[in-house]
């Protein structure tokens, strides 16, 4: 059997199923989450659990703005390397970011299992790698820095990424935790 046929959930690469109306009138509402995509929708799930009454509001249809253009890849790893985090914000402060974006992979693998369309979550491993020899040095340190402050990853010489990936990189990261969601 399709699952995605009998999915009562709209799945974007099927279409969209559902159309939401405007609003038309004044509503209560004690939390108003603007913007009904991943971010939105974590946001009213975490305000629901404590309690509250969430309304999310988004003028597209629901997921069809940035998380319909993402790859779904799930990576602790924030837009700046942890190594030049810490030069801006410090090491503690730093390394607890990273911290959060790795236990928010566990957050979603959890609430994943719990919900009644299926799902597919899986945890994977993550590469990072040096485009270019001189980036190789800038790789070792953000190495050195995460293995440090506990982080489970393996640096990979320019042999290994070759021989475990097929491609020419001169240093990868290989991180154990990560995840990808459909």
């Amino acid at each position: 059997m399709d699952l995605r046929s009998s999915n009562p959930f709209w799945l974007l690469n099927d279409g969209i199923h559902a159309n939401y109306p405007s609003l038309r009138e004044n509503i209560n509402t004690d939390a108003a989450v603007i913007g009904a995509g991943i971010t939105g929708a974590l946001i009213a799930h975490h305000l629901f659990k404590t309690g509250l009454r969430v309304c999310v509001f988004d003028k597209r249809h629901v997921g069809t703005g940035s998380t319909a253009a993402s790859t779904s890849l799930l990576q602790y790893e924030i837009d700046m390397p942890l190594h030049k985090l810490s030069k801006i914000v410090g090491e503690k402060n730093a390394v607890a970011s990273y911290k959060l974006c790795l236990r928010s992979i566990d957050d979603l693998e959890e609430i994943c299992s719990k919900l009644k369309a299926p799902v597919d979550f899986e945890l994977k491993k993550s590469l990072q790698y040096a485009s270019y020899k001189k980036d190789v040095a800038d790789l070792k340190t953000e190495f050195n820095l995460r293995k440090k402050n506990g982080f489970a990853l393996n640096y990979l010489t320019e042999e290994d990424v070759k021989k475990k990936f097929g491609f020419y990189a001169p240093a990868g990261i290989i991180s154990e935790k990560g995840g990808q969601i459909d």
